[in-house]
């Protein structure tokens, strides 16, 4: 007696983009037709410039913000967003597009990116750096204490972007021998510049702690450290965290909280992690629907706008809150 058997492909990209395209997810997750020929605004950041672009190398489906948020194909993208790893993102593209004759087996699953190669030259920070940090109340020790380097000139990949100067000064975060983010403050577009997607400041935490704040930047962490503060920054705030990364959080901090901007990515993303995480969420508001108006996105901005005595004042006074 003959008997037949269904043999499914297993979880790998080949066999998941055999049933559908690259179009397809970009589309699921921006939400948003995918175009070639032109650029775009993110759909995804609270932002008008328009930083974006779609461009095929090869057989692959590029995706870049030049904005420095993100760089990479669609699988990489679903990791980006959802803070999983190569396996879940394909594991999640297969049930959020119902992409059905596909088994789960992870064991062929390989990852397959390389690692944008950011190499820096630093050069010695001058009285244009001061004057740029020293608003933020941000001193050169903490600069050094979080691995941030001012830079001569860089290379991405072994070609030239960037060279000094002092009306566009740049600010290397060096997480580690291969993780680097690139800072341009002073410009209006294409601010950052990254090959990392790692956890800001996780690695400068103490075991354990009575308060941890999370919040959306690395430049928001130093001044918070400044003022006495343990905090931590993902590369942005629509990275869902993780149930590990928040596990071992809760286990070390005694409270936990966010403070993202009060904009509508900020506000949607802390409620999500709220619900799922049960962190609460805080907010420097800005007299919307009947809140108080600091008149500052983020901790820096607001540093910046009161100084350091209004700044640990308003701190207290939350502290007191909460």
């Amino acid at each position: 007696m003959n008997k037949m058997y269904n043999f499914e492909p297993e979880l790998t990209k080949e066999n998941v983009f055999t049933k559908i395209t690259q179009e397809q997810v970009f589309e699921k997750y921006l939400g948003i037709k995918v175009q070639t020929k032109t650029h775009f605004v993110n759909p995804l950041r609270k932002d008008a410039r328009v930083t974006c672009k779609f461009k095929y190398f090869g057989f692959d489906l590029i995706f870049t913000d030049f904005s420095g948020w993100f760089s990479g194909d669609c699988v990489k993208f679903v990791m980006f967003l959802f803070g999983c790893n190569y396996k879940e993102a394909l594991q999640k593209i297969v049930q959020d597009i119902n992409v059905t004759g596909i088994t789960y087996d992870y064991k062929s699953v390989k990852t397959e990116h390389k690692k944008s190669e950011i190499k820096v030259n630093i050069r010695s920070f001058n009285k244009y750096d001061a004057n740029y940090w020293k608003p933020y109340a941000i001193s050169s020790k903490t600069l050094n204490y979080f691995n941030v380097v001012a830079i001569q000139s860089l290379t991405v990949n072994g070609k030239s972007g960037y060279y000094y100067k002092h009306a566009d000064p740049a600010y290397a975060y060096i997480f580690n021998d291969e993780d680097i983010k690139v800072y341009f403050p002073l410009r209006n577009q294409f601010r950052f510049l990254s090959n990392t997607s790692c956890v800001q400041g996780l690695d400068k935490l103490p075991e354990i702690g009575e308060i941890l704040v999370i919040t959306k930047s690395y430049k928001d962490v130093m001044v918070l450290y400044e003022l006495g503060i343990n905090s931590i920054a993902p590369q942005n705030e629509i990275i869902s965290l993780t149930n590990d990364l928040v596990s071992n959080l809760k286990s070390r901090f005694n409270k936990i909280f966010l403070l993202y901007d009060f904009d509508l990515t900020g506000i949607r993303n802390s409620n999500k992690i709220r619900k799922i995480h049960q962190i609460k969420p805080l907010f420097l508001t800005n007299g919307r629907f009947g809140t108080t108006n600091y008149k500052a996105k983020d901790i820096s901005d607001y540093i910046k706008l009161y100084g350091i005595d209004s700044t640990i004042k308003l701190i207290d006074y939350a502290l007191l809150k909460i």
